[in-house]
């Protein structure tokens, strides 16, 4: 995490007690919470002034991680994304028959 670790644990602190963070980014910043926070979920909406029926995009790691703060190495694919791999078909096999 280098020397900027310290600001990292800090917001990760401040979202779990249910805060709403402000991401920087190129174009616009970017409004974050916990999506299990359904309090903090509900203030994103209020501060976006959108309707709670309107989706909202989300960031997670990648479902098939295990537990823990890394997410999948840089420049491997997301096991939950991965395709899984060609299937032959298999010959039928039929129950022998009654005569």
């Amino acid at each position: 995490m280098g020397t900027d670790g310290w600001k990292l644990s800090k917001a990760a602190e401040w979202l779990e007690r249910g805060a709403v963070g402000v991401i920087p980014t190129d174009s616009s910043p970017a409004l974050c919470c916990l999506l299990t926070d359904s309090a903090a979920v509900e203030r994103l909406y209020a501060i976006k002034g959108i309707d709670a029926k309107k989706p909202l995009s989300i960031m997670c790691r990648c479902a098939a991680s295990p537990p823990g703060p890394r997410p999948p190495a840089p420049g491997r694919a997301c096991p939950a994304r991965t395709p899984p791999p060609a299937r032959t078909p298999r010959a039928q096999s039929r129950p022998p028959s009654r005569g």
